[in-house]
């Protein structure tokens, strides 16, 4: 409305706003910077004086411009520019040289005078870092500037903010050592008392902060704090300066001192400020006194004045102000009337309870009082001073705090004793002062709980103390003191004790006599005094005080014995307890006869009348209880022999299990046990019962502590050595405890405790032979071995220690006292122990360290004592029955398959043991060996074991053999050790699908690390160990592996070394195992030979250079022979065997140059030989040797296969070839199947196949992969077995438990898949299909019968969140591995069919919902790290192509990978079926899919598209196809006519199609995700006249909906476009040249008008229409 117009507020970006900061950047950047200067700058009401931001006047330019831009900043106002100021100035410091800095010193005190003191704290803080940085740099140089700095920098040490008064010490300390720190202070003294003078007494709020840029609360939160830090410096300027240094300035101190404004901080409103005065005001009493000389009034009323101040931070100097103002000031009461003003603001503090400060104010009332002045009137002051103590005690600050009633108390008796001491002669007084004063004071102490009873106790004691020992010297009125406090308090004992009984309840009377007890200790002890060089004290002072305390103890007894047989026992049974303790605290023979004197006067018997008394309190269930057993057995020290008999007696006859429990106890502890009446009574049978009754109430968990303490106590040693309590007592409590330990998950809630005491009893008991010591000393052993390690649930971690121990210690015990049978006996029995804990159980959950530590530390326990026992020891516990058992029937099994491997060869008949041992055998088997090396291993260190400087460090590392060195005959362990080795890796390497088999993969690992660790041998032993290994025959492999693999030897050296010690069959074992490293020549092996043994030297050494001659002349004498009689001739069937073998090898090494045309003949002629044999063997095939010939035929087919296609590849015309493919292979195809047929028939029927067989498995079922399939289908061949049965076989072989015959099957149906597509795709083009359908519905029933059991199993995981990891050897991983090999067939024979099969067989599955479910489980059975992350390992299962081979071990992530490799040939081969599961799934398992696709497949997928279409690309007439590729491969230009572009990250296909100069362009991208994401088609380019949008619509089906590649796509619209320029009509249903579905040409026409239709087209229009009529002119067709 006409007014000013409003600038418009700057929003984010419009405009940069303003910035001192960067305003002084540019500044800074100036190549010369002009003088800048405020000095002309006025503000009303701000002096100069205030120290607020100066401005630098004629900055020298010889100042570093990056210091000028900096100092520049600290002017500023805003407080953040200030701080960054700051930081920045504090680097350049730290990182400049002291030149530099020294530059700015003239500039630097002025700002930092200004900025010490800013209102921001952490502008302060800055400013002290950065000064102590230009103290660190400029040292000396800061001199001259020290007086302009000295009093901010002063002061600042006391800054309210803790960082910045931190860095401003800091800061003082480095530039002032201690030495010349008082120095500094008086250099700059003048200016520091300047500075504190002018803000103690001339500024204010407004003049010490600058009002325009400062608010009110800023300015005075800064004169507050100025004030705080220069009272706080003020202090320390007193203590660190001396009486000399202030007197030099005294003027400056009493202008501050007479300053009004000084005096008046005392009353300020801040309680810090307050604090700090009353603090200048000590330290100036304290060492400046004399300044104070006219001030006096001024200092006594500014203290006294404010006597009664209540906050805390203010009292605690207040105080120390006030004793040191009564000590400074002489006659300081003239200044200040005491009656009216002090006293009453003393009362006030003392009702108060010092205002919860008690702690601080009381220990200062002492020293006041002592300073009151004489003529105050004392009989009026004392009573109400102590009035006002005892009113401050009653309030609830003192009553809820320990440490303010103890500070109280203390006070209170302090003061009392001092005013006594002064006013001794006054009896009137102090007796007043005793009886209304310090006796209610007790009383109150005595009954409310809450006061600190203890600490006014002592105090008593100490006055008591005192006035006993001072009596009869100075004060003779102290003994009317004595006697009045004694009698009060016996008055006071009995009223309150009375009272109490009657009215309160029995916890509070309990507590109020336990006070009194307290009490009565208290004044029992002497109290030491603090610290008096001489001390003065007789023993009539104490006998007389102790006589006192006595004869009050008695009297308080007796009340108390009187209470407890009256009624009112039942409503105080506790005070038997107090009873007790009493006569416990206070025992003595005249306490004793003095109670014998007031309950039985003129009795005879007295103490037995006082015992029946007593006894009558454990009749009374309220009164018996373990307190009255202590008090009779106090009174038994003063009873003769038959008074002591006669109440252990009747402990036996009251019938009361606790108390004779408490009796028991109390007789076994000393020193009642030394007592003989009690050693007898002790050993009474009633008493053995009770303790074996007592075990089983542990045992049951029925026991109270005091009888479980008791048992313990039973076992204590009497000082012969012998127990107090008899044998058969002993024998049954240990049979209880054993039977305990023997089953202790029975008894889970007390076995902690029963083996505790076990352990216990153990310690006492089993130093010798006996059989219950036999029997608990086995039942902790065996305890000890079910604990495995430390983590046993039912026991504790010392319960664990104790049992460990006490068996070892018994065991050292029994070694000594016993002999050798005895000891091997109990050795047996441990190790039957040892071995059901670990056989007993699963091998994988047995703790081998434990187990190892239990038997080491068994051995080491006898060694101790009878070293040379340790070998047959050792023997017991591992030379166990079940080791030589399983230890043939494992060397059997490697014997077996190093047979039929050809590894060794048995020239005569040998048997081989059964050896159908468990696998879980096997794992124990070696479970147990391995902790047998452990055992030998474990390194010991003994007190006993030391070694002398000069020997090496082999004989020091002896040590760790120390367990075998113990044993007598250690070679032939070790012998033992090295065949177990070469057993297991046998194992490892031959029998890989045993179950388990990956347990033995890591016992493996971890025996092989142990053995190499045990065969560390010191010199002596190693030579020992070799000398017995050379002369063992027969032991070639353990040879080689510890000679050759272990130590690195030549082989041919040891070869020779043992080959003169080697006779017979084991000569020729002796070179197959040495040859392995094809070191061994025919030189060193020249020897007359059998046929046989020629054979095998000839294959061993056929890695030797120029041995024409040598296979010659094993040819030239096989060649003679007729051999293959039968099978029942051991060295016939062995020769062939072995003859096989080598010419196997031979083809193997490529040796076939050494062969000539006649050898040839006699391998293949050889081989269909034996290969009709095969029949005749096959029932026989369990024989190893059978097993063996049947391995070795299939090898050699094996090796000949491979051969015949290197030729055919060398030479494509080549005789052999022809002869084999013409004359050979056909037969010797035939017997192989039928063999295996044969054998899987077999097979399948047994219930369990023996763990010897598996090698065969694997070895025969290597052939199934060279069968040539086209004879397998070929019906012509003799004795061939249809493929349908072959098939069915196989099917039924997938689902076999055994794992390899699934192999089997499965490799078999690969070889079958060729022959079967064929029949397929026959039945296709021919319209004649199989009558069964297609091939492909065969596997329906199989893979129906897997795929339920499978969905069963994966019904409760969620697709994307679990995965089923399937275990191996269960039936689950059988038919879920049978499931995906089904699959895997299944997708294999659609990779081999053509396209229109393929449209087929994609359909059928489609109509069948086949695949739905398949993909389902696959994403169930994924891992779940493919969900998770990329890994690299996960990748390749996708990538790669499963093997399967027969070698592999059974293992779930075999499943996992086959997984994986399933879902990728799924989507390699039906892309479209998947696309469409994938499209209709939900949307977060449709996430799950699509990021699992894109990143392990889709890259793979689309360059094999790529490639794909390049290999073909040459079959195109007109077409020119030009590739954009994906980044994963670089394609080379290798193909005729295709032009290959490469761009990374593009996945595109670009066809032309050339028709003359007419071109068509096609368009194929992939997306990311294919092929779940569909290629995108488009035609840039068309030719007129053509049906192009029909061509494009038939490719995209072909790509979307018909699983079809690239290739496919590509190849069917070039067909169409060759047709139609070729002149072929489209069918005139779908207007295509090819159908969509079958890829045929339109062949059936109407009869009428002539137009061609596809089959399937006019298939579909017949049964849409139903019609049979044409579509074009509607006549019947």
């Amino acid at each position: 409305m006409g007014g000013k117009q409003k600038q418009a507020q700057r929003v984010k970006n419009n405009a940069r706003p303003s910035n001192s900061g960067r305003s002084a950047e540019f500044l800074g950047t100036a190549s010369t910077i002009p003088p800048f200067s405020f000095s002309t700058m006025k503000e009303p009401g701000f002096t100069a004086a205030s120290f607020s931001l100066t401005p630098i006047d004629d900055i020298d330019a010889s100042v570093d411009s990056n210091f000028q831009l900096v100092l520049k900043k600290m002017n500023k106002k805003d407080a953040t520019t200030k701080l960054k100021a700051l930081q920045e100035f504090t680097e350049l410091v730290k990182n400049t040289e002291s030149e530099a800095v020294k530059a700015i010193l003239p500039f630097w005190p002025r700002l930092y005078c200004a900025l010490a003191t800013d209102a921001e704290h952490r502008v302060r803080e800055a400013t002290h870092v950065a000064h102590n940085q230009v103290v660190l740099k400029a040292k000396r140089n800061l001199a001259p500037y020290l007086k302009q700095l000295a009093g901010p920098w002063f002061t600042s040490q006391y800054d309210t903010y803790a960082p910045a008064s931190s860095a401003a010490c800091r800061s003082f300390k480095d530039a002032f050592p201690i030495n010349k720190l008082q120095e500094a202070i008086m250099f700059c003294q003048e200016e520091i008392l300047h500075y504190i003078g002018d803000n103690l007494t001339v500024h204010t709020a407004q003049t010490l902060s600058n009002p325009k840029t400062t608010t009110a609360d800023e300015s005075k939160a800064k004169h507050e704090r100025v004030l705080i830090s220069s009272l706080q410096g003020y202090s320390l300027y007193f203590q660190q300066v001396s009486e000399a240094g202030i007197k030099k300035v005294e003027e400056l101190h009493r202008k501050i001192l007479s300053h009004n404004r000084f005096w008046k901080l005392a009353r300020s409103d801040i309680p810090q400020i307050r604090a700090s005065w009353f603090g200048v005001l000590s330290v100036i009493c304290e060492k400046a006194g004399f300044l104070l000389v006219g001030e006096e009034a001024n200092v006594v009323k500014a203290v006294f004045g404010v006597l009664d101040e209540s906050d805390p931070a203010v009292q605690c100097n207040l105080w120390e102000a006030a004793l040191l103002t009564t000590k400074t000031i002489e006659n300081w009461w003239n200044f200040y009337n005491i009656e009216e003003k002090l006293l009453p603001k003393l009362w006030k503090v003392l009702r108060e309870a010092g205002h919860g400060n008690a702690t601080t104010i009381y220990p200062n009332l002492l020293p006041l009082i002592s300073h009151l002045p004489s003529s105050l009137n004392y009989e009026e002051f004392l009573p109400k001073f102590f009035s006002n103590m005892k009113i401050g005690l009653s309030q609830n600050s003192a009553r809820a705090s320990q440490s303010e009633s103890r500070a109280i108390s203390i006070a209170f008796v302090e003061c009392l004793q001092y005013t006594i001491m002064q006013n001794h002669e006054n009896v009137t007084l102090c007796e007043h002062l005793i009886k209304e004063h310090l006796i209610p004071l007790i009383d109150t102490s005595l009954i409310d709980p809450r006061a600190a009873h203890k600490t006014l106790f002592n105090q008593v004691s100490s006055l008591v103390q005192y006035w006993h020992k001072n009596k009869d010297t100075e004060q003779p009125n102290y003994s009317k003191y004595l006697q009045q406090f004694w009698c009060e308090l016996e008055k006071l004992f009995s009223i309150r004790i009375t009272e109490y009984a009657a009215k309160e309840t029995a916890s509070v009377v309990s507590e109020l006599a336990g006070r009194q007890i307290d009490l009565l200790v208290c004044l029992k002890h002497t109290v030491k005094p603090r610290a008096f060089k001489v001390q003065f004290t007789t023993e009539d002072d104490q006998q007389e005080r102790k006589d006192a305390l006595h004869r009050l103890v008695f009297d308080v007894c007796v009340f108390y014995i009187k209470i407890v047989d009256y009624d009112e026992a039942k409503k105080l049974p506790d005070m038997i307890e107090h009873v007790v303790s009493l006569a416990q605290e206070f025992e003595s023979e005249s306490f004793i006869e003095h109670l014998k004197a007031k309950f039985c006067p003129g009795e005879k018997c007295q103490l037995m009348v006082l015992f029946n008394l007593v006894f009558e309190w454990t009749k009374n269930p309220m009164l018996c209880r373990k307190s009255v057993v202590d008090l009779i057995f106090l009174l038994l020290k003063y009873s003769s022999s038959d008074e002591t008999q006669s109440v252990l007696q009747k402990f036996i006859d009251i019938e009361n299990d606790e108390s004779l429990g408490w009796c028991i106890s109390r007789a076994l502890s000393y020193p009642h046990n030394s007592d003989k009446i009690v050693q007898t009574w002790l050993a009474n049978e009633k008493i053995g019962e009770f303790l074996v009754k007592i075990t089983t109430y542990e045992i049951a968990d029925k026991s109270t502590p005091d009888l479980s303490l008791l048992l313990k106590q039973a076992f204590t040693e009497t000082s012969g050595g012998e127990l107090f309590i008899t044998q058969s007592t002993i024998g049954k409590i240990i049979g209880l405890l054993s039977n305990c330990l023997l089953h202790s998950t029975d008894y889970t809630l007390t076995i902690d405790n029963c083996a505790s005491l076990a352990s216990y009893i153990a310690s006492s008991v089993c130093s010798d032979h006996t059989t219950f010591n036999d029997e608990l000393f086995l039942a902790l052993f065996h305890l000890s071995c079910h604990m495995k390690g430390e983590e046993y649930e039912y026991l504790s971690k010392d319960t664990l220690w104790e049992v460990k121990t006490a068996w070892q210690d018994a065991l050292v015990s029994l070694s000594a006292n016993t002999d050798k049978g005895v000891l091997l006996a109990l050795s047996e029995k441990c190790a039957d122990i040892l071995e059901s804990t670990i056989l007993g159980c699963d091998i994988l959950t047995v703790d081998s360290e434990y187990s190892t530590e239990i038997i080491t530390k068994y051995l080491l326990s006898v060694e101790k004592s009878k070293p040379l026992f340790v070998g047959e020891i050792f023997n017991s516990f591992f030379g166990r029955a079940f080791v030589s058992l399983w230890r043939e029937q494992i060397y059997s099994l490697t014997k077996q398959v190093e047979y039929l491997k050809g590894n060794i060869c048995f020239e005569h008949s040998t048997s081989f043991e059964s050896s159908n041992i468990d696998p879980r055998s096997i794992l124990k088997y070696f479970g147990w060996k391995l902790l047998m090396i452990k055992t030998l291993h474990t390194e010991i260190n003994n007190e006993d074991d030391y070694f002398d400087d000069e020997e090496d460090e082999d004989e020091q590392k002896s040590c760790t053999n120390r367990i075998l060195k113990l044993l007598d005959k250690f070679e032939d362990v070790l012998l033992d050790v090295l065949q177990d080795i070469v057993a297991f890796d046998n194992i490892i390497a031959n029998y890989t699908h045993l179950k388990y088999y990956e347990n033995l993969q890591d016992l493996h690992i971890i025996f092989t690390e142990k053995f190499n660790e045990l065969f560390a041998l010191e010199p002596a032993m190693r030579i020992s160990f070799e000398t017995s290994l050379k002369n063992k025959q027969g032991w070639s492999i353990p040879a080689y592996k510890y000679f050759v693999q272990m130590n690195n030897q030549r082989p041919r050296t040891i070869f020779a070394m043992l080959n003169n010690n080697t006779s017979g069959e084991n000569k020729l074992h002796l070179i197959q195992t040495f040859s392995r490293r094809q070191e061994i020549t025919f030189d060193d092996t020249i020897q007359r030979m059998t046929p046989i043994e020629s054979v095998v030297r000839l294959r061993c050494l056929l890695h030797c250079e120029d041995i024409d001659v040598q296979i010659a002349d094993v040819f030239g004498r096989i060649e003679k022979i007729k051999f293959f009689v039968g099978f029942d001739n051991w060295e016939e069937l062995q020769l062939v065997i072995e003859i096989s073998r080598l010419c196997t090898e031979m083809l193997r090494c490529n040796k076939t140059d050494n062969l000539t045309r006649r050898h040839w003949d006699f391998i293949v002629v050889s081989l269909g030989t034996w290969s009709a044999k095969l029949l005749e063997a096959k029932d026989m095939f369990t024989n190893p040797q059978v097993s063996a010939f049947i391995t070795a035929i299939s090898n050699l087919y094996i090796a000949i296969h491979n051969h015949i296609e290197l030729l055919r590849q060398a030479t494509p015309v080549s005789n052999y070839v022809d002869e084999w493919e013409n004359v050979f292979v056909k037969s010797i195809t035939s017997d192989l199947v039928r063999t295996w047929l044969y054998l899987s028939e077999k097979f399948v029927t047994m219930k369990t196949i023996p763990t010897a067989v598996q090698p065969f498995l694997q070895e025969f079922g290597k052939v199934i992969g060279y069968l040539r399939p086209r004879y397998v289908f070929d019906s012509r061949i003799d004795g061939m077995p249809k493929w349908s049965k072959l098939l069915k076989q196989c099917c039924g072989l997938l689902t076999c438990p055994e794992h390899a015959l699934q192999l089997w099957g499965y490799h078999m149906l690969k070889v079958l898949s060729f022959g079967l597509v064929q029949v397929d795709a026959i039945a296709v083009d021919t319209n004649t299909p199989h009558e069964k359908g297609l091939i492909i519905e065969q596997f329906k029933d199989p893979l129906v019968e897997t795929h339920n059991i499978v969905s069963t199993m994966l019904l409760d995981f969620r697709l994307g969140e679990d995965s089923c990891r399937v275990e191996p050897f269960t039936d689950s991983y059988t038919y879920t591995f049978a499931y995906l090999l089904l699959w895997d067939i299944l997708l294999y024979l659609c990779e081999k069919s053509s396209t229109e099969l393929r449209f087929q067989y994609a359909d059928w599955l489609r109509k069948e919902d086949l695949l739905n479910s398949l993909l389902s489980s696959i994403f169930k059975l994924m891992p779940l790290g493919v969900f998770q992350s990329e890994s690299a390992k996960l990748g390749s299962w996708f990538v790669e192509k499963t093997t399967l081979s027969l070698e592999e071990p059974i293992t779930s992530e075999k499943i996992e990978r086959l997984n994986c490799s399933v879902y990728a040939s799924t989507l390699a081969q039906l892309p479209a079926t998947v696309r469409q599961w994938w499209s209709s799934a939900e949307a977060r398992t449709s996430q799950i899919v699509e990021r699992v696709t894109a990143t392990y497949i889709s890259p793979l997928l689309c360059n094999q598209e790529l490639v794909d279409v390049s290999k073909h690309e040459n079959k195109f007439k007109n077409m020119i196809v030009s590739f954009i590729s994906f980044n994963f491969y670089n394609l080379l230009h290798i193909l005729f006519n295709v032009q290959i572009k490469v761009h990374p990250s593009v996945r595109e296909v670009v066809a032309v199609y050339t028709v003359d100069e007419a071109q068509m362009e096609l368009f194929i991208a992939l997306p990311s995700n294919y092929p779940l994401g569909g290629p995108d088609v488009q035609l840039n380019r068309q030719i007129g006249g053509l049906p192009h949008k029909q061509w494009l619509m038939q490719l995209r089906m072909c790509l979307l909906h018909q699983n079809g590649r690239i290739w496919d796509a590509l190849s069917m619209w070039n067909n169409n476009l060759d047709k139609k320029f070729d002149g072929v009509e489209e069918c005139y249903i779908c207007f295509a040249v090819l159908h969509p579905g079958t890829y045929q040409l339109p062949k059936l026409s109407c009869k009428t008008c002539r137009k061609k239709f596809h089959a399937a087209c006019l298939y579909k229009w017949f049964s849409t229409s139903n019609k049979s009529t044409c579509p074009i002119c509607r006549n019947l067709f």
